[in-house]
């Protein structure tokens, strides 16, 4: 059974591609920004077939903001003024994209003349998802993507093992095995929130204990 990576979190970042990480940036400049009226925070967007996949990371504080999207007008990037969240009935939300150099930035489109600069926005590593058999669900861009069903919750299984080991959240920001818990096969965890650590995705599941979604969450 493929592991299923809509990762549930209420605060969350995520994984960065190995190589080539986004270095999108907040204010190309040459850009000039304008902002309409309107001001709609969209979870779902048409759908766009990109070629790779992104995500939107918390900000620099931690916090859960929509970031904005933008369209392309004479050769630039001006707001829309509407905005993407983070995520869907509980569930991070991914995006199907195609990489735009815009003044030698990578900017990300996301949908017919709908692009997201922020640096906020990450690639994910498809060929690692891939290689420990997940399968990305839960688009925003995408309606055949059989999303998964609306829960805070999540299920950890370790197929190589009795059971799933726990993580502590060091101060430099890494992770070690937490000696004294473990977590049993098939049980079900509430998660609030979500890390990224060298490439693989950390769930919060009580204070100072994380366990490897990229490795031991499955399918809820």
């Amino acid at each position: 059974m493929k592991k299923s990576l809509a990762i549930i979190a209420l605060s969350a970042a995520m994984i960065l591609t190995n190589a080539n990480v986004v270095e999108a940036s907040n204010n190309i400049q040459g850009d000039a920004d304008t902002t309409v009226k309107s001001s709609k925070v969209y979870t779902k967007l048409p759908d766009y077939n990109g070629k790779d996949v992104v995500i939107i990371e918390n900000d620099s504080h931690s916090n859960i903001k929509p970031i904005a999207l933008y369209e392309m007008q004479n050769g630039k990037l001006v707001k829309t003024g509407d905005k993407v969240k983070q995520f869907g009935n509980h569930y991070m939300l991914f995006w199907k994209a195609d990489p735009v150099k815009i003044n030698g930035k990578t900017c990300w489109q996301i949908g017919d003349n709908l692009y997201l600069k922020s640096s906020r926005v990450s690639q994910i590593n498809l060929q690692k998802t891939q290689a420990v058999g997940q399968e990305i669900q839960n688009f925003g861009n995408s309606s055949d993507d059989n999303s998964t069903e609306n829960t805070d919750t999540i299920k950890v299984t370790n197929v190589d093992g009795e059971d799933v080991p726990v993580m502590s959240l060091q101060k430099d920001g890494s992770f070690d095995l937490n000696s004294e818990k473990t977590l049993s096969n098939n049980s079900t965890w509430h998660s609030d929130k979500v890390r990224k650590y060298k490439g693989e995705v950390y769930c919060r599941i009580a204070t100072n204990e994380w366990v490897n979604a990229t490795n031991y969450v499955v399918k809820n």
